[in-house]
């Protein structure tokens, strides 16, 4: 496998986006199409390929997909679909068309070039596309380019998951980007060098007395340094155009471009009660507009991260009846061991607890294999569809269950593994499972892989 240290990741920036450092790679389950698809049922909303059940084939695009080792998962697993990402870094593209040759895919395709430049290639009638980040970290025109991109790309009925920094959630910290940022620059070496350099010299500033750089800032860069990969933090704090957005001028610049907010992709976000106080619902209730609406929301919330799917024009419909009957027959997957499984909620109305016959009766089921809610309903018939229900967003609020595809057993998924712990790239902190890839962290990926109990709930 072919990993950062052994390809060039370019030139030093590509239009103000750092380019000496790969990104590192990653798989964003919160961009599959399964939870795509799942959250547009629970806005009622129909999926672009519609209903469980269905079995067609699917094109997928990813803009500024980095190495795209989450795309070339998904296409692994998914050979009747078409994989598309896009990526302006030679080193990403390069270090991704290794890894689909290594595992023998025909189904995905890694182009190196700009959103400008992708915008002269031919439209791929997309019925998802992905943008994980990058509105936040590119310069006004690269954002207008990607929004274009989006419109141009995404087919008849299709959705786009998109990703940015927000405001106001980042006010604390915009003092303390732009100061490492600048302070970066007086340190040589590679970004992650720049970077801790930048940040070292940013801490001696408060007890000289400098104002907009606090020490919870500081601490809370500290617990986040321990949760993300060493190559994140340069990519999220030393690009010369980052700049958190206003969700207002988001959707209506996308409604400009022909694109429709439809509904949040954040799983915290799947029912207003786990986040919004009565008080604060009623009044967004008032308003008509989708945008002064969520704008309204992220002042409530504090929001500092986005993920939101847009349509061409207003998505259809379906009843409500029919959107609950087709989530029951999803099938989901527990991502961590049953005796780690909390059933509470730190939201930000306060702890939400939901120890209840429902959820344990999912947990239960879960940790024995993936399975959908209507066969833990057929063997617990003191649950409701309404009781599963609530369990299972109480449950994907902080990502302890994630849907996955229908079991497909012809997926060779120990040629995968085999491959990911051999290569180097367990990074990814992704493993291949019959049911498709699944996000297990990188921590834990090898133990995951090798502990029965662990292997019974993937499904492996």
């Amino acid at each position: 496998m072919t990993d950062a240290a052994s390809v060039g990741a370019g030139p030093a920036n590509i239009d103000g986006y750092i380019a000496d450092s790969l990104y590192p790679s990653v798989y964003h389950y919160l961009f599959a199409p399964e939870w795509t698809d799942t959250v547009l049922l629970r806005a009622g909303k129909r999926p672009p390929r519609g209903l469980p059940g269905a079995d067609c084939g699917t094109t997928m695009l990813d803009l500024g997909c980095g190495d795209g080792l989450g795309l070339i998962a998904s296409a692994y697993a998914d050979p009747s679909s078409r994989f598309i990402g896009i990526d302006a870094m030679p080193g990403h593209v390069e270090r991704g068309r290794q890894a689909a040759i290594e595992l023998g895919l025909a189904n995905v395709e890694l182009r190196c070039a700009t959103f400008g430049q992708a915008l002269e290639f031919e439209p791929v009638e997309a019925h998802y596309v992905a943008a994980q980040g990058v509105l936040s970290w590119v310069s006004p025109q690269a954002c207008a380019d990607l929004i274009a991109l989006i419109a141009r790309n995404l087919g008849p009925g299709g959705a786009a998951t998109v990703g940015y920094n927000t405001m106001p959630g980042w006010t604390s910290r915009l003092s303390f980007q732009k100061i490492v940022h600048t302070l970066s620059r007086t340190v040589a070496g590679s970004p992650q060098e720049r970077f801790a350099g930048g940040f070292a010299r940013t801490r001696e500033l408060p007890a000289l007395g400098a104002h907009g750089v606090s020490e919870h800032v500081f601490e809370w860069m500290d617990e986040l340094s321990l949760d993300v990969p060493a190559g994140y933090l340069p990519h999220e704090y030393l690009n010369a155009n980052w700049q958190p957005l206003w969700s207002l001028d988001v959707i209506e610049t996308f409604a400009d471009n022909g694109l429709t907010y439809t509904c949040p992709a954040m799983p915290q976000l799947l029912r207003d009660a786990f986040v919004l106080k009565r008080a604060q619902r009623e009044t967004l209730a008032t308003y008509d507009d989708a945008a002064t609406r969520e704008l309204v929301k992220d002042h409530f919330i504090n929001e500092q991260f986005r993920m939101d799917v847009y349509t061409g024009g207003e998505a259809s419909e379906v009843a409500r009846s029919e959107a609950a009957e087709a989530l029951m027959h999803s099938t989901w997957l527990l991502r961590r061991p049953e005796e780690q499984v909390e059933f509470a909620i730190d939201g930000r109305v306060g702890k939400v607890r939901f120890d209840n016959l429902a959820a344990r009766a999912v947990v239960e089921r879960l940790s024995r294999g993936p399975a959908s809610l209507a066969e833990i309903g057929e063997a617990h018939d003191d649950c409701t569809r309404a009781d599963l229900l609530l369990a299972i967003d109480a449950l994907a609020y902080d990502g302890q269950v994630v849907p996955v595809r229908p079991r497909d057993d012809s997926i060779d998924c120990a040629a995968f593994n085999r491959w990911v712990v051999a290569g180097g790239v367990a990074r990814m902190g992704a493993v291949m499972t019959p049911f498709g890839p699944v996000s297990v962290g990188p921590a834990v990926l090898p133990s995951a892989l090798d502990d029965a109990a662990s292997r019974r709930r993937l499904g492996l």
